[in-house]
């Protein structure tokens, strides 16, 4: 995180310390709208988090856990990271069962967008979303895409019957989102999983390619470039790696205890440098 930069309220007579931060685009991603001043208020420690605080942790700590640790890190500043983790922790596990008649009408006045949406940014972020969300038979290929409008907010609806098993499903993305920010429904390891299968199209020799399978791998390798891009704005920048927090997935954890080399920044890089240069060979061609 940059420094804060401190800002005194005195609308109500006295100074309230409002917090700006790197990373609040991110944060607002994840929530799906703007965070209020009351929830920017910074406190010294964790035991001064508000019921406001804790309102906007409840989301964040189930959505993305590293917009949790950037919200935390804003709001408490002087606490711990390994504090700060703990808490996302404990409250992410335990605050289902805390929810009570007295709380949860604050919850819902805080949190107008906490009805899970899936807020994407483009299209492939929904095509990689539906890869590792499948059908109940494992098929995840979802036929026709629809755009719609509904409460303000623009809609690609992904439905149809499955070719597999039949059954009809209906996934609903919301455009929007900061294009700067990651992702809120695919993690890190996904994207590396997703650029990994679309370099898989292509074979190593390109110079055995027609035209038409060079004009095809270019398009299965910018949909790789695409896709390290993403998985590289997980990277933190004080240790050139994807942090444990940013991994909200099955897929993405596993891929990190089995392969934690490649979640380094300068690895994701290199890596991306390579998919970039065969683009451009494929398209000279």
């Amino acid at each position: 995180l940059e420094q804060h930069a401190i800002i005194e309220d005195r609308s109500r007579g006295g100074r309230h310390k409002m917090s700006e931060f790197k990373g609040r685009g991110q944060v607002e991603n994840a929530l799906g709208r703007t965070v209020t001043q009351d929830e920017l208020r910074v406190v010294e420690t964790i035991g001064e988090l508000s019921s406001t605080h804790l309102a906007v942790l409840q989301v964040l700590s189930r959505r993305q856990r590293l917009a949790a640790l950037l919200y935390l890190q804003a709001v408490v500043p002087n606490a711990l990271s390994g504090d700060l983790n703990e808490l996302i922790n404990n409250y992410g596990e335990a605050v289902r069962s805390r929810v009570t008649p007295n709380n949860e009408p604050l919850l819902k006045q805080l949190m107008p967008s906490a009805d899970e949406k899936l807020i994407v940014r483009f299209d492939y972020e929904c095509i990689v979303y539906l890869m590792f969300h499948p059908c109940v038979c494992g098929d995840a290929t979802i036929q026709n895409v629809r755009i719609s409008a509904r409460n303000g907010h623009v809609l690609a609806i992904y439905e149809g019957v499955c070719a597999v098993c039949g059954r009809m499903r209906q996934v609903e993305f919301v455009i929007g989102g900061d294009d700067h920010a990651a992702s809120t429904v695919v993690d890190a390891g996904q994207w590396l999983l997703a650029a990994e299968q679309m370099a898989r199209q292509v074979p190593a020799d390109l110079a055995t390619l027609n035209a038409d399978e060079r004009r095809a791998g270019a398009r299965f390798l910018e949909r790789a470039v695409v896709a390290l891009e993403e998985a590289l704005k997980f990277v933190a920048a004080d240790t050139d790696a994807v942090p444990e927090v940013a991994l909200f997935s099955h897929e993405g954890r596993a891929l990190r205890a089995g392969e934690p080399g490649r979640f380094r920044g300068s690895r994701i890089a290199a890596v991306l440098a390579t998919y970039r240069e065969a683009v451009s060979t494929l398209l000279r061609s």
